[in-house]
């Protein structure tokens, strides 16, 4: 088990090198490990982009993963179900749905946006929240039930009544602001309105 193990920490840091290799600008593998390991580099601006925007965002993908993971192990043991997972669970759903009320509903001419305290709350912010809320639902139903397959069942539940209700508020509101919420649900998660993932307009003429 520990050669396993020690195999995989090795393909792990192997596949993070070959990704901060790869880019619009391809970088020797040997400079990528120089760089890393603190040797230096042959060019300035290869170690600029190395250190400063692709390490980052490995680092930032390998937290993500991992948090991924734990959630899962987290939510299967807890349901005592293999199944279990936060789109079982409508927690992704729940998640949704508090975006699209502060992307949907705040901002310049959003049906909200007298409420300055959903603006402040930001769309990730939204989002964990209407994923904790879905969450605290079901473990409220589990507590009471104890039967996990009662439990996966609301939670499916759940995420469709979230997934209607987002359906509702995409009906009711601008089509314009539309596309910050299409943006959000690809990978984007805008840091304060929905305006933000917006192509910056044009200074020319």
């Amino acid at each position: 088990m520990g050669g396993l193990f020690l195999l995989l920490v090795l393909l792990l840091l192997g596949a993070v090198v070959v990704l901060i290799a790869q880019g619009s600008i391809a970088i020797p593998i040997g400079e990528v490990t120089g760089i890393l390991t603190g040797q230096g580099a042959g060019s300035e601006i290869n170690r600029t982009i190395v250190m400063d925007a692709r390490l980052p965002k490995v680092v930032a993908g390998l937290l993500a993963g991992s948090a991924l993971a734990v959630g899962g192990v987290q939510m299967q043991t807890l349901f005592r179900n293999p199944l279990a997972d936060p789109f079982v669970l409508g927690v992704s759903s729940g998640a949704i749905l508090g975006a699209s009320v502060v992307i949907l509903g705040t901002g310049g001419v959003g049906w909200l946006a007298g409420l300055g305290v959903l603006s402040q709350l930001g769309v990730t912010g939204a989002a964990v929240a209407g994923a904790a809320g879905v969450l605290v639902l079901a473990l409220g139903v589990a507590r009471r039930v104890g039967d996990p397959v009662v439990v996966l069942v609301v939670g499916v539940m759940l995420g469709y009544l979230a997934g209607a209700a987002v359906d509702m508020l995409i009906y009711y509101t601008d089509p314009d602001r539309l596309q910050a919420l299409t943006t959000f649900t690809r990978g984007c998660a805008p840091p304060t309105t929905a305006w933000c993932c917006r192509p910056a307009p044009s200074s020319g003429p």
